[in-house]
């Protein structure tokens, strides 16, 4: 007589829910699973045989990760994907001063508006001499009347980009 056995990993979903995910770098649904190695005798699983771990998988990126993502700092995780979210739209040609009115309109402190829409045009901002508009550093008419943008070489804005950024720094941790 054959006998065949031999030990297999069961997954068992937990649980799901809404999560900031690192590697998406973005709010995404997750899925929460409990994992444990079985004994089987042909190929059906039998008994446990160790403990029990848990993970959730990303539903976009499938990358898994330790249940700690869930535990993170809610308030860090969403400025997180409100940075991820600035980020590309200044890229997309949106001048700094409407990001500066959308964050105020979300009831972001002020002076966090102001920071988080000088930091995030890149190294190198761009202005436009015409409408004293700032663009990020991608971009290379200005969307507002049309004009080719400049490198931005004024010491006073560079200045406050520098502290900014430092700013920025701090509370992405």
């Amino acid at each position: 007589m054959f006998v065949i056995m031999g030990t297999k990993e069961k997954n068992k979903e937990t649980g799901h829910g809404e999560f900031f995910c690192p590697a998406c770098k973005v709010t995404r649904h997750y899925i929460k699973y409990e994992s444990a190695p079985y004994f089987s005798l042909y190929f059906v699983p039998l008994f446990k045989l160790g403990s029990e771990k848990k993970y959730i998988q990303c539903q976009v990126c499938h990358n898994i990760f330790s249940t700690s993502v869930l535990s993170q700092d809610a308030r860090r995780m969403s400025l997180l994907a409100v940075v991820n979210d600035l980020e590309n739209e200044l890229k997309s040609g949106t001048p700094s001063h409407v990001i500066y009115h959308k964050l105020v309109a979300k009831n972001f402190d002020e002076n966090l508006a102001r920071v988080l829409s000088i930091s995030l045009l890149g190294n190198t901002p761009k202005v436009c001499h015409k409408c004293k508009s700032y663009f990020h550093e991608r971009v290379n008419l200005c969307t507002n009347c049309g004009a080719s943008l400049a490198d931005n070489s004024d010491v006073t804005f560079l200045e406050e980009k520098k502290a900014a950024d430092k700013i920025l720094k701090e509370l992405k941790g």
